[in-house]
């Protein structure tokens, strides 16, 4: 893979930099021109060739030292138009001097200009839209890495379903719930709402999305583990659909806090789908991962129970319904933001293992498909997504690192171990569970052969639990008699390895 994506990176490399030696020779050949309309003297026709064979070599040594084709293929900064120019004027300062040098002639002043000047827009052009064209081709690398198709709106469909709804999203400053803001906002929606206690990046949010919404969009700083004020805004915003992102999600703060991570997510929930049911919510979506499945970290456990109290409860007036799916390409606090920053400073990349891989899909997908499930939801669903098939990790720096302009062949990485709470490979299903295909490709239903149910009395014990002083221990037992394919790592116990639960 590493030499491949080496062998891709410098082909291009010398591509860009084969066509910035013919533009090199042919702004010379046209500064000359321009300058003298076409009728050149002669003692000047006579210099363009040697001035070509001497000034061409300077350049494109100036072009390759001062890094111009070191670049990122996610778009030609300032920086690196300020290489290109640097570059270019170092080169009409030295090549004058060359040309003295070896008895060529004076180059004039003014087609020294005009030279500048033609070099600094068409090689700007050049690499523009060569970033443009390999920015592309990178992308689909990526997507073929993934070995998926992006998957588009269905929009006609999602469009009359949302017609005139009132929708709330809970976590709307996080990745998938700032993204979803932004598709739903498309819809001739009556209102969206907007909740997050993130005061800063909610008011962003709502700013950016006021941009080109087609409705109002309200936003209300709140914490959703806290009833009362939760309940105000039910009641002064009358939803129609929820969707309920809101969640603590970093698996290593779960480890660290398990009683923290249990007790904000469990009450999270379990406010949002008592209020969803006061107040005649329509339909409710609930937002689970992949790491619910055979969880061996706090963060998945809580995502479990929060998939069987929802199919536990009554669905009437509102239909409940959860999204399972794996990991999100470039969502905050994923591995990609980090790589990207540790590649662009050159540092050594960290990984856990190199057997490591989970599956991936972009936001714009996961966004599109949660949108179509809550349209085929009819209540008591969980729908998993297709997330095609897995990816080791290292793959995905390879490619990254592509993306961003670097060859891989001169990537390090820092091997740390499996933390508390991860594993080599997720699932996307139970083994007692099984798959069903919907009127939606990448959509399926997924249906328990194990009769597992929740009550909300036992819920709220667990969440009452959390409260009481003492030890981890007692709360994460409970969490286990309730998902009992749950592994804890015990953090009291230094020479214990975190366990790896079956696929």
């Amino acid at each position: 893979m590493s030499l491949s994506l080496t062998y891709r990176y410098q082909v291009r490399q010398f591509a860009c930099f084969f066509i910035d030696a013919i533009l090199s020779t042919l702004c010379l050949y046209l500064s000359y021109f321009i300058r003298f309309d076409g009728d050149l003297p002669l003692r000047f026709k006579e210099m363009i060739g040697p001035s070509i064979l001497l000034a061409l070599p300077v350049r494109l040594f100036l072009y390759w030292l001062l890094g111009c084709y070191r670049f990122s293929y996610l778009g030609l900064s300032l920086n690196e138009i300020l290489k290109i120019i640097k570059s270019i004027s170092l080169g009409s300062i030295i090549t004058p001097f060359v040309l003295l040098v070896f008895h060529i002639g004076v180059m004039p002043r003014s087609v020294m200009i005009i030279e500048w000047f033609l070099l600094v827009v068409t090689l700007s052009i050049n690499h523009v839209v060569f970033l443009e064209f390999s920015s592309t081709v990178t992308s689909l690398r990526i997507g073929k890495l993934l070995k998926r198709e992006e998957t588009k709106f269905e929009i006609d469909e999602a469009s009359n379903f949302f017609a005139g709804q009132k929708v709330l999203i809970t976590g709307a400053a996080g990745s998938i719930g700032t993204k979803l803001a932004q598709a739903i906002s498309e819809f001739s929606l009556e209102k969206l709402i907007l909740i997050d206690q993130n005061e800063s990046e909610l008011v962003y949010t709502q700013l950016v999305l006021s941009k080109n919404a087609a409705c109002n969009i309200e936003a209300h700083v709140a914490n959703v583990a806290q009833d009362e004020m939760l309940g105000e805004i039910f009641a002064n915003t009358s939803p129609t659909i929820v969707f309920h992102a809101a969640a603590y999600k970093h698996v290593p703060m779960g480890e660290a806090d398990p009683k923290v991570f249990i007790y904000n997510n469990l009450l999270a929930l379990k406010n949002v789908a008592t209020q969803c049911s006061q107040h005649k919510v329509r339909k409710c979506v609930y937002i689970s991962s992949d790491k619910a499945v055979n969880p061996v970290s706090v963060m998945g456990a809580t995502k479990r129970i929060g998939e069987l109290y929802l199919q536990s409860i009554k669905q009437t007036p509102t239909k409940f319904m959860t999204v399972r799916f794996g990991n999100v390409i470039n969502s905050r606090g994923s591995v990609v933001p980090i790589w990207q920053e540790q590649i662009r400073k050159r540092e050594n990349i960290t990984i856990t293992d190199f057997n490591a891989e989970r599956y991936f899909m972009g936001m714009n997908e996961a966004v599109s498909l949660i949108v179509q499930s809550t349209v085929l939801g009819q209540g008591g669903e969980l729908f998993v997504l297709d997330m095609g098939e897995p990816v080791k990790i290292v793959e995905l720096a390879y490619a990254l690192a592509e993306v961003l302009g670097i060859s891989p062949r001169n990537l390090k990485f820092d091997t740390i171990g499996l933390r508390p709470g991860e594993k080599i490979s997720e699932a996307l299903y139970f083994n007692y569970e099984q798959l069903f295909p919907t009127s939606h490709e990448k959509i399926n239903l997924c249906k328990s052969t194990k009769n597992a149910f929740l009550s909300e009395v036992q819920l709220e014990n667990l969440i009452n639990l959390c409260l009481e002083p003492g030890s981890d221990t007692d709360v994460v037992a409970e969490v286990q008699q309730i998902v009992t394919e749950f592994q804890f790592f015990d953090r009291s116990m230094p020479t214990q390895m975190p366990r790896v639960a079956a696929a």
